[in-house]
């Protein structure tokens, strides 16, 4: 019994580190996000699909940079359970 719940705990705490990866991954994604969106907002990038401040295609500059940031978050933090699980 004790074997199993020391088992359950150490994982945890292991899985509480791996989410560090998670958080820098979303930090990430905003600041990149924040700088294009500034950027385009400012006038030195432009989005195709249309022109002015209603421009469908801005988007891209707020959500792509995080949506990238955060895939390649998960999947090093899955990479890391993994390797970890497979470690024992």
């Amino acid at each position: 019994m004790h074997r199993n719940v020391d088992a359950l705990i150490e994982e945890l705490a292991r899985e509480q580190r791996y989410r560090w990866v998670l958080v820098i991954a979303a930090v990430v994604g905003i600041l990149a996000s924040a700088i294009l969106g500034i950027g385009f907002a400012l006038g030195h990038i432009t989005a195709p699909g249309g022109t002015g401040p209603r421009n469908p295609g801005a988007l891209v500059f707020f959500i792509v940079p995080f949506a990238v940031a955060m895939v390649i978050g998960g999947a090093i933090y899955r990479a890391l359970c993994w390797y970890a699980r497979r470690r024992g």
